[in-house]
């Protein structure tokens, strides 16, 4: 069984992702982008982890949508606003 990273607190580095997809705004932002603006390639376990855990505290939503390949879902990422 592969490991998965949990988190129970939303650390800084889930601060900055979600800074990055509020700055997205209502059109969302993909993996691959949110990757770049992160200064990455790609996102490891432990930011997979940080978005599990905005997701479970209701900041961010996360979808799939048709990507630019062939038969590929991508997931989404966007802000949930307060008030």
């Amino acid at each position: 069984m592969a490991y998965r990273p949990e988190v129970n607190h939303i650390g800084s580095a889930g601060e900055k992702l979600l800074a990055l997809i509020r700055e997205a705004g209502v059109a969302g932002i993909s993996r691959p982008q949110l990757a770049h603006a992160s200064g990455k390639k790609r996102l490891n376990l432990w930011d997979d982890a940080q978005l599990t855990r905005l997701g479970a505290d209701g900041l961010i939503t996360v979808s799939q949508r048709p990507s630019s390949r062939p038969h590929i879902l991508e997931y989404v990422y966007k802000a949930i606003s307060k008030g």
